[in-house]
Formats: structure tokens, sequence, C-alpha cells
């Protein structure tokens, strides 16, 4: 593992107990967001940071969940380049169980109906959250986090190019036509044999919202994932997030610079499938601090007007032995792939 602590001064000591602790990042039972569904975020949030590396990405990809459904519609791979090198970067968006939980009641009805819709979807969301930017994505017949994220965003389906007319999922999943700043991720395994959705269905609920500090309804944040790069060797590590990768129980703590000294604002912890996100306020120097293991990490970034994105990545090429514990171990995917490729909804 080769992570680089920076050496800071710190304000006098204060009590962990006096520091506020977001909770919106992750669902009261701790398990969400789970591994498959930290994937779709972690690749949404990567993918706005730099629009042109995501689209050679997404044309080129070789792993089956990328590449089965780019071959079966026949997407236009240099169309899809030209398009995302267009896309403007944007930032991150934060996690909120509340989204999650909209997502999830619109996951179980897509399920309990056998369909693939958006009704119903909006309505979830108003009862959950004060919101006032909206999209919504659904994909019923999803094999895992990584498909689902190369559905969305390649939008494929069936047209003279492979992709989506409008590519209504692209521009939220991208943030192209607004700034949203929160997202909710649910994942519903589907059991029954004799439905035609599944083996998995995901909800994604993209939303700005009507910023509230007293209710948490929060717009700027810095977001991350805490994770490990696993593989036996060198050239298995993929450079990017799998759902067995994250590192959970990490303290988080934000800090501003008052006066010379940094100071804490808030701090959260991590799931074990290793995403957080904690609320700034103000502009200026800021200082993430990572307890992991019993070892501390810094990131270092300046507060603007909008979100920022601070991972924080280790190596391992172990066989998966080293922070095994802490990694997502309830991951459920499907290695069949289906003879049917589906599009999003």
């Amino acid at each position: 593992t080769a992570v680089t602590a920076l050496v800071v001064f710190a304000a006098a000591p204060i009590s962990a107990q006096s520091i506020p602790v977001w909770r919106y990042h992750v669902t009261e039972d701790g398990r969400h967001p789970n591994g498959e569904e930290q994937a779709v975020i972690w690749h949404m949030n990567r993918a706005r940071a730099n629009p042109a590396a995501e689209g050679r990405w997404l044309a080129t990809e070789g792993d089956a969940d990328v590449r089965i459904g780019r071959e079966y519609f026949n997407v236009d791979t240099a169309k899809l380049q030209r398009e995302f090198d267009v896309i403007e970067a944007s930032p991150p968006a934060a996690f909120d169980r509340r989204l999650y939980a909209a997502a999830k009641t619109h996951a179980l009805r897509q399920r309990a109906n056998d369909v693939q819709d958006h009704d119903g979807q909006l309505a979830d969301v108003t009862k959950e959250f004060d919101w006032k930017l909206y999209r919504g994505s659904v994909y019923s017949y999803a094999q895992n986090g990584l498909n689902t994220h190369a559905a969305f965003n390649i939008d494929w389906g069936f047209s003279v190019d492979g992709m989506q007319v409008g590519r209504g999922h692209r521009i939220g999943l991208m943030n192209s036509d607004a700034d949203y700043t929160n997202v909710g991720v649910a994942r519903v395994k589907v059991r029954n044999e004799d439905k035609d959705v599944g083996p998995f269905v995901f909800v994604v609920n993209y939303v700005r919202a009507r910023q509230n500090l007293d209710t948490g309804h929060r717009n700027k944040f810095v977001v991350g994932t805490v994770w490990t790069d696993k593989g036996d060797t060198a050239s298995d590590l993929n450079g990017r997030y799998d759902s067995n990768e994250g590192i959970g129980d990490v303290e988080v703590t934000l800090y501003s610079l008052e006066n010379g000294r940094w100071q804490p604002e808030m701090r959260a912890y991590t799931p074990p499938s290793g995403g957080y996100a904690i609320p700034v306020t103000g502009k200026g120097r800021r200082l993430v601090r990572f307890r992991v293991d019993g070892s501390t990490y810094y990131r270092e970034f300046t507060a603007g007007t909008v979100s920022e994105l601070v991972d924080l990545k280790f190596t391992d090429i172990r066989s998966n032995r080293d922070l095994g514990s802490q990694a997502d171990a309830s991951r459920e995917t499907s290695d069949a792939q289906p003879a049917t490729v589906r599009s999003a909804n």
C-alpha cells in the first residue's frame, strides 16, 4: 500500500464526541450503499470528473458487463466518444439515504409488477426528500453495478446508432442539464425465475435539494470512496472500484483552516462499501483526515461553490488478503450473461 500522508499542524485536541457526525450518506442499518450500489456511485462520479476519458473507456472496455450491451445494440463507438468529448466536467453527487429509500420502494414495485417503468418513482422521491431538480433512471434487467452504469451512460438501445434517443439516462448521470448534487441508488434481487425482470433491479434518483440546513438538505459536499484496488498480480489491478473493494469503519473528518490552524467541522463513517459524504459550508482551504485501520491519511482541497471528489485509494496485489474483513461481504451478482440484452428506462 502506498499512500502519502501530509504533515499538518492541527488545532488543540478536541473531543471526538464534540464533532458533529453526518449520517445521511448511509442507511440507518449501515448496509447501504452496498458494494454494487457504491459501484454505480463511484463510476458516476469518476465519469463526471473526466467525461472524455469516460467516453473512451465505455467505447473500448473489454469487461463483458460493458462490452456485451455495446455489441448487442451495435453502438456507434466513434459517435459515443465524440459525444463525451464535448460534455463538460461536473461535480460529484453524494449518496442520501432518503433518496435510497425512495429508490428501493420503486425497485420493489418494479420487481412485484415485473416491469421497467417510472410509474410512481417521482412520488416516492417527493415523500422522502425536499427536491428542487430531479431525474430518475431504472434498469430492471441488470447483472450488477458495472453493467447498470454502462447501460445508463452508454444509454444503449434500439436505434440507428445503438443509443437511446435523447440520451436521458446519460444526462442525469453526467449532470448535463442541471446540478444533481444528491443521489440514491438501490438494488433489489429478483429471486422468482418466472419473472421477466432481473436478475437485479437498479433504481437511481438524481436530485438537487431544496436547501434547508435544519432538515439536512444540502447541495455542497466533499464526497468519496475509501477502497483498495485488488489483484493477485499488478497486471490484475483494473484501476476501478469493484463491489468487494470498499473499506468500512473509516472515520473521515473535514477540517477548515481558521487563523492558521485546522479546525474540525464534521465527520462521517464509511459503511463496508467505503463511501462517504460530508457537507461543506463556505469556501477556502479544507483538509480531509482518514483514519484507516490504525493509520491516518490526509487530503487537502480548496472548497468553492460546488461539491468536491476526494477518494482514498490503496493498492493490494496479495490475493485480496489485506483489509479483506472490511470489504463488502454481501455481494450478490450474476455471472451468467443474458442471451438478450435490455435497455434502461
